[in-house]
């Protein structure tokens, strides 16, 4: 009797066990995530200097720098593992995982400090000149948005590679049930 079936998914599963993840080159999904990582960096980056500069809300600047920098660190995870060289990166993913930890607590801080603030302060989205905390709670946000995927991708591609390391055990074939 034949031990494979398919789940829902369409991945065949042998005797219950996953499938081996592969070596290959990472493909276009890759790709499009660096695209996306980059553009993650040039909005915080150019969001920052007008809120800066033009419309003196220094909290909105400050923290759409800061998303950039989260959005930096991804861009260069995806960059990594695309030319394969994150591997050697595996014993400080974990500290990476931590960093973003860290920026999620601070994004959701800042989230519920500036709402707290925006609604107290009776402020409405009318008033772009001076410290607009609606404003600067989107960039919280986005801050808690890329802190989320240094910490998603970080874990992702540590199992990633730790599976990959794992030895490859034969699956056993019982040939007495046919």
């Amino acid at each position: 009797m034949n031990k494979q079936f398919i789940n829902r998914f369409g991945v065949i599963w042998f005797l219950g066990l996953k499938p081996k993840p592969t070596t290959m080159r990472p493909s276009t999904v890759v790709t499009v995530r660096i695209v996306i990582a980059s553009l993650g960096v040039a909005c915080g980056l150019l969001a920052g200097i007008p809120f800066a500069f033009h419309f003196r809300n220094y909290n909105a600047a400050g923290w759409s720098f800061v998303s950039s920098i989260f959005a930096a660190f991804v861009l260069i995870l995806h960059i990594k593992h695309k030319n394969l060289t994150l591997r050697s990166w595996l014993p400080r993913l974990r500290t990476c995982m931590l960093v973003g930890c860290v920026g999620q607590l601070a994004g959701v801080s800042v989230m519920v400090a500036y709402i707290s603030l925006a609604v107290v302060l009776g402020q409405n989205l009318r008033m772009l000149y001076g410290e607009n905390y609606w404003i600067a709670l989107v960039w919280g946000w986005m801050t808690w948005k890329w802190a989320f995927a240094v910490f998603y991708y970080s874990r992702s591609y540590r199992r990633l590679y730790i599976a990959e390391m794992q030895p490859k055990v034969p699956a056993y074939v019982n040939d007495d049930e046919q």
